[in-house]
């Protein structure tokens, strides 16, 4: 079962128009009844036809939702309808008298799981104040043996009762949504990454010969060249960077990233680590570095967090120098390791969706999205995080360490 938002609302309104057929359902039931032998007096003629209209509008709306797509003012829309129209039935037929007035509550509990959280509480209000102008407004029904509005006490009563089962079904309701949510959201994500890890062990798999090959020409290539002769810090820097596929690679086979791990020392660690990769670079890099708390033991293995250090740091440099590197300690528990770069304005929605797998924000650029999505699986299972903020010029990529 799906949980939508206004984000699908298609679903919605399907769920809208099931609502309103019930309630014109129940309502032409209890108006059969009313014929049979009630001694109540309806006022057949108008509820009939507001019935009736509600039903022609609802079949219009079919129509046109079959050739048109659904939007989210489409869903407001029907939201006012639907609440207007359980108002006049009502009105209709002495608010309070009516067991219908309880069909609100079928609404608040619909829109609690279809709207955010602000327009759940919205539409909740607009019920509460409704179901009120229904239940105190509507003229009583003649045959009954008692006039309701001779009781105000008895109608308020009606009014206070729906208004705190309304107020708990919009907060127990849209809290149950929103954990829902999250959890199909946590599993999309799980089995997304689960099959990333099979396709990156094929290809870990695939690659290994051909990486060890590279390797070794590239270590008889080094020995060939002395030091101080052209080209000898090229094949330095190229045995270096196949070294570090390969240490990919071979995890990648293993299927362990080390999040179970420690790290001690990360000052430390996070000084070779930025080196490594400048040294890596075939020119210079215009870096800032500030380090502290260096004797500090964090959660998670040295080589996930150097490749989530180096993935950050390409994409800063990608999105433009100076870089700055900051390791800090805002809070007792945790250390931040903060990147930030000197890059154009990132727009929200590319930040929003910056690390989903596949999707690239570098303009023109080829970009599967990967790296930062590797970076932040193996920071939150480190028991940390990967948060990406937009600055003036650029964007601060935080990476949460967990101290051990």
């Amino acid at each position: 079962m799906s949980f939508p938002s206004t984000d699908d609302p298609r679903l919605a309104l399907r769920w809208l128009a099931q609502a309103r057929r019930g309630l014109v359902g129940a309502q032409a039931l209890l108006l059969a009844l009313a014929v049979a032998g009630s001694p109540v007096r309806l006022p057949y003629a108008p509820l009939v036809a507001l019935l009736a209209a509600i039903l022609v509008a609802d079949a219009v709306e079919s129509v046109r939702l079959a050739r048109r797509p659904a939007t989210t003012a489409t869903v407001h829309v029907h939201i006012a309808f639907d609440l207007a129209a359980l108002t006049g039935i009502l009105l209709l037929t002495g608010g309070a008298e009516n067991p219908l007035q309880a069909f609100y509550l079928v609404d608040v509990a619909l829109l609690a799981i279809v709207l955010p959280t602000r327009g759940a509480w919205l539409t909740t209000g607009a019920a509460i104040a409704l179901q009120a102008v229904a239940v105190l407004v509507a003229p009583d029904l003649p045959g009954l043996d008692e006039e309701p509005h001779e009781h105000l006490s008895h109608l308020l009563g009606h009014v206070l009762a729906f208004d705190i089962a309304a107020i708990a079904v919009t907060a127990f309701v849209g809290r149950l949504s929103a954990a829902l949510r999250a959890s199909e959201a946590d599993r999309a994500r799980n089995e997304k990454l689960a099959a990333l890890g099979t396709l990156a062990a094929g290809t870990a798999h695939a690659l290994a010969t051909p990486m060890g090959a590279i390797e070794l020409l590239a270590e008889e290539a080094a020995l060939d060249v002395p030091a101080g002769a052209a080209g000898h810090q090229s094949l330095t820097t190229l045995r270096g960077e196949v070294r570090r596929c390969r240490l990919i690679l071979d995890r990648m086979l293993a299927g362990d990233e080390g999040a179970d791990g420690e790290t001690a020392a990360i000052g430390e660690r996070v000084r070779e680590w930025v080196e490594d990769w400048r040294k890596a670079q075939n020119d210079d890099v215009r870096l800032d570095l500030a380090i502290t708390g260096e004797g500090l033991t964090v959660r998670g293995g040295e080589d996930g967090w150097r490749d989530a250090l180096w993935t950050v740091l390409d994409n800063a440099r990608t999105a433009g120098e100076p870089l700055s590197v900051r390791l800090a300690s805002p809070q007792p528990t945790q250390i931040h390791l903060l990147v930030e770069d000197g890059g154009p304005p990132v727009s929200t929605d590319d930040l929003a969706r910056a690390g989903q797998p596949f999707f690239s924000g570098w303009r023109g650029r080829k970009g599967t999205g990967l790296g930062l999505f590797v970076a932040r699986t193996y920071a939150r299972a480190a028991g940390g995080d990967l948060v990406l903020t937009a600055r003036e010029t650029g964007v601060r990529a935080t990476l949460v360490m967990v101290i051990a």
